[in-house]
């Protein structure tokens, strides 16, 4: 689990890339415009599985993708025995948010806390 530097807390969903990339000034991610504004060059696009503070209370994992400000584009919650079938569809191809609309990976009910 990923905290905060400043405050020891552990981080939110919305604070992961900047966590893992913007405050230990990983160049290899970073990329910045002409206008100055630092976007991530590395993991918009990509399904990131993270296991936050409500993850641990409720028992599920959180599914990411973030654009490329940091911001979550889109998210959804999934039990850990339902990520079979939620990595092969995502291996075919398949985008995040397919695959929380459609309930793959179980319905709401089978992924509830």
């Amino acid at each position: 689990m990923l905290l905060n530097p400043g405050s020891g807390a552990p981080i939110t969903l919305s604070e992961v890339l900047p966590a893992l990339y913007l405050h230990t000034a990983d160049l290899f991610v970073l990329s910045m415009t002409r206008d100055g504004t630092v976007v991530f060059a590395s993991g918009p696009g990509l399904t990131w599985f993270v296991t936050d503070e409500p993850g641990l209370t409720t028992g599920r994992l959180t599914l990411a993708q973030f654009g490329s400000n940091g911001n979550i584009r889109v998210s959804t919650l999934r039990r850990p025995w339902n990520m079979g079938q939620t990595m092969s569809f995502e291996q075919m191809g398949k985008y995040l948010s397919e695959i929380a609309e459609s309930g793959i990976g179980g319905p709401p009910l089978y992924n509830e806390p």
